[in-house]
């Protein structure tokens, strides 16, 4: 695929595991400050080496930062700030992160610049999405997850179940209504731009001493009585019911109820690497990591910065579902059979609440009622004129399309006209281009059907005029004899 210096990358990989067990259960010092751990010293020393830095300037920039004094003293004095246990943990997740967030980015672009088509538009895409997540412990990482199950499963409601419900009633088809449950309630929930879940973190997050129980609170008080919104004593597991108020929410999302735990909400929606680290990877021995990290820099002066994970993983998903709107896209619903995940095991209530929730008996409830070919009226005409005499070509797209159906002698049931279009029954339009597309001699009677057809569609026509102007005539006819003229 073009990759360069493949060793380097799985280098890097085996860094963010031992970079993650590197400073952990830090205990704050006298001066208020933290210090790696004995025990983490090993993976402090292999991180280093694997990244190409100094171990004890490694160290230092994980448990603490510079800054630059703006008043008081010297302007511009450099200045060492010790970082409290959380922030040093928060830095250590930060750093191991970015360095996989940076090396993934870069193997796509390399395997996106080894495709051959570069210049052609037509693509076929898998979108292979996390399914709902629902845990004991569910944390921001199922906030996330389920969130973006939420925008998938509106984007499925739209296009599936309410557009194509509003077409047949455009195009004034007399089919059934469909009922769904709409979880655009639970996406305003999450996402509104004035007080949002998404938008609470961030704020709280702003402030210079978050506090997940206040973040929780704010969220409780934003959309209090809000349906889908409710306290964890409101969960059918104990466990949740054990927790406060302010340390969790419970969401009603469309496939089920889940308790969140906000404890570690705030730390894991910062993404941001302080100066120290950030400065420190850039001088790394690791040409690939050094590479990596020059582009597009944005180093503060020291300041502990603010990079929204909710933020960056919403304005992602919205560009994903803008481009699954402007693709023709299908969909593959995978149902769990049981829930001690084991073969050969199926679980009737649990597959049948799966097909529920997730609107699939719904659209088998359309498709029994619905009309999923469709072809307008001129393409219909202009695919099949070249096998009718001139006569019969002629004619308009939409009495063409009369015609030739009716000459078929297809059932009523099996298609529809609509203003624009031509609806046919599953299956249905393949056998009308079966029969269109038969021998001559077949061909020869579908023309004489059609000319019938046609030759009865005027004769009633003629009698009708005649009707209507034969009425009027006989009444004012009765009306002179009754007058005596």
């Amino acid at each position: 695929m073009g990759l360069i210096s493949s060793d380097r990358q799985i280098v890097l990989i085996c860094s963010f595991i031992d970079l993650y067990e590197a400073s952990r259960d830090n205990p704050e010092d006298a001066k208020g400050g933290c210090k790696v751990s004995p025990s983490s010293e090993q993976s402090l020393t292999i991180t280093s080496s694997l990244i190409g830095v100094d171990p004890s300037e490694l160290r230092q920039a994980l448990i603490s930062r510079v800054m630059q004094s703006k008043g008081g003293g010297v302007k511009g004095t450099v200045i060492m700030v010790p970082l409290k246990v959380y922030e040093a943990n928060n830095a250590r997740d930060a750093l191991a992160k970015a360095l996989y967030s940076r090396l993934f980015d870069h193997i796509v672009s390399i395997i996106n610049l080894s495709i051959p088509f570069k210049a052609s538009s037509f693509y076929i895409g898998v979108l292979d999405i996390a399914g709902f997540e629902y845990f004991t412990v569910n944390s921001f990482e199922q906030f996330c997850i389920n969130y973006c199950n939420e925008k998938l499963q509106k984007f499925f409601n739209d296009n599936i179940l309410a557009n194509e419900q509003e077409l047949y009633k455009r195009e004034g088809l007399n089919v059934p209504q469909i009922k769904f449950t709409d979880n655009q309630d639970i996406i305003e929930l999450i996402e509104n731009k004035s007080n949002g879940i998404f938008m609470i973190l961030d704020e709280e997050s702003k402030l210079p001493k978050p506090s997940p129980c206040h973040f929780t609170s704010e969220v409780h008080s934003s959309w209090q009585g809000h349906y889908r919104l409710s306290y964890p004593r409101s969960s059918r597991l104990k466990a949740h019911r054990s927790l406060r108020d302010e340390e969790g929410f419970l969401i009603r999302h469309f496939a089920g109820a889940v308790c969140y735990n906000t404890n570690q909400f705030i730390e894991k929606n910062n993404d941001a690497l302080h100066a120290s680290l950030e400065f420190l990877v850039q001088e790394s021995e690791n040409k690939l990591l050094n590479r990596l990290f020059q582009s597009g820099s944005s180093v503060s002066k020291g300041k502990l910065s603010f990079i929204s994970v909710g933020s960056k993983f919403k304005t992602q998903l919205s560009e994903l579902m803008e481009k699954l709107e402007k693709n023709g896209t299908n969909f593959i619903r995978c149902i769990k059979p049981n829930s001690r995940m084991v073969d050969h095991e199926f679980e009737g209530s649990l597959c049948l609440a799966q097909l529920k929730c997730s609107g699939t008996t719904s659209v088998l409830e359309l498709m029994e009622y619905g009309y999923p070919s469709r072809v307008p009226f001129g393409e219909l005409h202009k695919m099949y004129k070249s096998y009718l005499p001139p006569e019969l070509a002629k004619l308009s797209a939409r009495t063409f399309c009369e015609a030739m159906l009716h000459s078929l002698k297809l059932h009523d049931k099996d298609f529809k006209f609509g203003i624009t279009k031509v609806f046919f029954r599953p299956g249905k339009f393949v056998e009308f281009d079966r029969i269109m597309r038969s021998d001559p001699e077949n061909l020869k009677a579908i023309v004489a059907n059609v000319k019938k057809w046609l030759a009865d569609g005027i004769f009633l026509s003629v009698v009708l005029v005649v009707k209507y102007c034969v009425h009027p005539l006989r009444y004012c006819m009765q009306k002179d004899e009754l007058h005596g003229h």
